[in-house]
């Protein structure tokens, strides 16, 4: 491994670090969760009432008419599959970058 190689492996190192610091989340509503919504990236540690202060103002502000047990029924979840998707595309990109910087400048010699 040369100093290139090592420069992206932890430049990829703390890109996969921060993305799994500031996931991306799911906004659930309706009864046991049932409809699902993308939403922000957010500081994984974050309290869950200040998650749901951020994440679910938007969607509060739209069904303000609705009844108190539907609010009660909004929540937040860590969406896994956007993390993983994000994460592969992150290896698939610093594998390649690591394959360009490490080679030796002689492609079909």
């Amino acid at each position: 491994m040369n100093h290139k190689q090592r420069i992206v492996a932890i430049a990829g190192a703390a890109a996969a670090a921060l993305m799994g610091l500031f996931p991306p989340w799911i906004v659930t509503w309706g009864s046991a969760g049932g409809v699902k919504a993308p939403s922000v990236c957010a500081f994984l540690f974050s309290s869950p009432e200040s998650l749901q202060a951020k994440l679910l103002a938007p969607i509060g502000a739209k069904v303000a008419g609705v009844s108190q047990m539907m609010a009660a029924s909004y929540g937040i979840q860590l969406d896994f599959t956007r993390l993983a998707v994000q994460w592969a595309v992150l290896a698939a990109i610093v594998w390649g970058a690591w394959l360009w910087v490490g080679r030796d400048g002689k492609i079909g010699k």
